[in-house]
């Protein structure tokens, strides 16, 4: 195989600071696949943004990135522009500040043939549909007219590796591909990545702190730490050993519900005028101290469900109580329910500091300011980040590091409730060890009670006494974790189950040609 992609003493610097990332030299070659893995705020994205000339405002690269050849590093923006989508495209983390809110997901996917002059109107308009089936979003599931905030976050992610993928680019950069999505959307779309690579000569370079989708995709991996490059070699599957975390906290035999759900129901209107039900007629009761686990494919409807018990949509028809009154009213009180979402990057505002962000739950309590303050530094102290993250503001942290600031200010109130939708998603290994040891200890602590919502399996075993599996709108399947996860009875569990990530078997790479843009048809 012959270099594609040339990376030599690549050093990203922040003026009059340390470098973030330190003298990082790899290749990737036609078809080939690398990894690259490590802790959250290790450098590995950054990487990857300075490979494709989008390294935030006030960092700077050096070193030598060629792509065929070709220095790439210092070109100037325009032709920078003309390589991105054509050449070099790249799937980002967070789909939802990735994408324009104001723009339909069809056009969005169109959008780089139109930049490169790939294609008529109405070809462009074809290969976004053919695109967006191809990633599991055919029309009856996500209209190419819709808008970014009417899919779930796996279809989010979904339409931004459509997007990526259009124009047939030599070098995909996936920074955090699957993390938003359900095992198994998450296996489909590696399988995709897999049959893109090995056909067409498309070259891979994966970012993420999943080692399981490291060993399952790539032969070969880069481990980063403090910016560094610590351990280059084959990829290993990582070890799922782990002890179960106590499921029960002690308290009565049959206390009384904290969050109930009766016959909840909730219809969404599409573009054309058709309608889709997205949660149908469900029941569920939360106890106080309980951990409880929802667990489906995207676009199954967890969502939808959790923005109704939280009381942020009313149902079309149905009844949810918190403790006996209607989450949704607005003289309930908010603090007894936090929610820590999917997307920490898109629930914290840009322009706050992370004191004024922490401390915005505490407002309506009454509490003087200097009580205030100390809350906030012990919730940031629970998460693992110092006290001088108070004036920073969150565009200043690695994915993971604002994911537990979300936690923090789930935190800071002291709920009884919290609804952590994929809580630890964006972090790497070492950092959901921490988190699920941290909030089994909060929850045991304060008796709190868990509704999470996940597509991790293992995370959901660990944490959670029940597991709810929905498919559809619906409860499909409601029972003890270690029965629906060992013996799951509806189709819907056995799925997931089946999509559990396993390595493949090594097998030698085909000889591949360099691929042509309007080739690849989904």
């Amino acid at each position: 195989m012959t270099g594609l992609l040339e990376v030599e003493r690549l050093t990203v610097r922040r003026p009059g600071g340390p470098p973030l990332v330190r003298e990082v030299s790899f290749q990737v070659a036609r078809g080939e696949r690398l990894g690259i893995v490590g802790a959250s705020g290790s450098g590995k994205s950054l990487t990857a943004l300075a490979i494709a000339g989008l390294l935030p405002d006030g960092l700077t690269a050096e070193g030598s990135v060629r792509l065929d050849g070709r220095e790439i590093l210092d070109l100037p923006e325009a032709e920078l522009a003309r390589l991105r989508g054509r050449r070099i495209a790249m799937v980002f983390q967070e789909p939802l500040t990735a994408l324009d809110p104001a723009r339909r997901i069809g056009r969005q996917v169109a959008e780089p043939l139109a930049i490169h002059g790939l294609g008529t109107s109405l070809e462009r308009t074809a290969r976004a549909a053919a695109l967006l089936r191809a990633v599991g979003l055919p029309p009856e599931r996500a209209s190419p007219d819709s808008f970014p905030h009417e899919l779930s976050g796996g279809q989010r992610q979904r339409v931004l590796i459509a997007a990526a993928l259009a124009a047939g680019p030599d070098l995909l950069l996936a920074d955090e591909p699957t993390t938003a999505l359900d095992l198994v959307t998450q296996r489909q779309i590696l399988d995709l990545l897999d049959e893109l690579v090995a056909a067409k000569g498309l070259a891979l370079l994966l970012v993420s702190h999943d080692e399981g989708v490291i060993a399952r995709m790539c032969p070969h991996v880069l481990v980063m730490a403090g910016g560094r490059i610590v351990r280059a070699g084959p990829a290993a599957a990582p070890s799922t050993a782990g002890a179960v975390l106590p499921p029960q906290p002690p308290g009565r035999a049959d206390p009384p519900a904290l969050l109930t759900a009766s016959g909840v129901s909730r219809r969404y209107r599409l573009p054309g005028g058709a309608t889709r039900q997205a949660v149908d007629g469900v029941d569920l009761t939360i106890t106080p101290g309980e951990a409880v686990g929802l667990v489906g494919s995207s676009g199954s409807g967890k969502s939808t469900l959790v923005r109704l018990l939280t009381g942020l949509e009313r149902p079309d028809a149905g009844v949810v109580r918190l403790e006996g009154r209607d989450p949704a009213e607005p003289a309930v009180p908010r603090h007894p329910v936090q929610l820590v979402f999917q997307d920490p990057f898109d629930s914290l505002d840009p322009r706050w500091r992370v004191g004024r962000i922490l401390a915005e739950p505490l407002h309506g309590l009454r509490l003087d300011p200097a009580e205030r303050h100390r809350r906030v530094l012990a919730a940031l102290a629970e998460v693992g980040l110092p006290a001088e993250a108070v004036g920073r503001h969150p565009h200043a942290f690695s994915g993971g590091q604002r994911q537990r600031i979300a936690i923090a200010r789930a935190l800071v109130a002291h709920p009884r409730l919290v609804v952590l939708d994929e809580p630890i998603s964006a972090l790497d290994r070492a950092l959901q060890e921490q988190v699920l040891e941290l909030l089994a200890a909060l929850r045991t602590r304060h008796g709190l009670a868990y509704l999470l919502v996940s597509h991790d399996l293992d995370i959901v075993r660990r944490l959670c006494s029940r597991v709810l599996v929905m498919a559809e709108g619906r409860i499909v399947e409601e029972g003890p974790v270690g029965q629906v996860l060992l013996q799951p009875a509806s189709a819907a569990a056995r799925a997931l189950l089946a999509a559990r990530l396993a390595p493949p078997a090594p097998s030698p790479a085909p000889p591949v040609a360099p691929p042509k843009a309007w080739d690849y048809e989904p």
